[in-house]
This record gives C-alpha cells, sequence and structure tokens, in this order.
C-alpha cells in the first residue's frame, strides 16, 4: 500500500507541476486522497469497525 500512496502523491505533485492542477485543485485532491487512505488504513488496522458498519448498512 505504500507504494501505491507514495505513486500517487508523485502524480498530484507532477499534475500540480507541468500544471494539468491548479494549486487549489491538488489541495483538494491531496486532502480527499489523505482522508481515502486515513478509512482504509483503520479498516486494515481495525477490521471489526468495517464488519460493524456493513451489518448496521444493512439494517
Amino acid at each position: 500500500m505504500k507504494q501505491l500512496s507514495a505513486e500517487t502523491q508523485v502524480w498530484l505533485k507532477s499534475a500540480l507541476k507541468y500544471q494539468y492542477l491548479s494549486i487549489e485543485e491538488e489541495k483538494n485532491l491531496s486532502g480527499t486522497y489523505n482522508q481515502v487512505l486515513s478509512g482504509l488504513v483503520k479498516m486494515i488496522n481495525q477490521p471489526a469497525i468495517l464488519v460493524d458498519w456493513l451489518k448496521n448498512a444493512k439494517e
């Protein structure tokens, strides 16, 4: 997962450097990416939370 994380960050920085993204777009995408990554890490480290969430989602 670390390699994929670093790769995504490099792509975002490159897109900013070569002006494919504005500073604001890069900040927004990086923020969203960090939220998604944080959630994935939490699910990996605490799978019971995901199981509980899935059970509640069905109800």
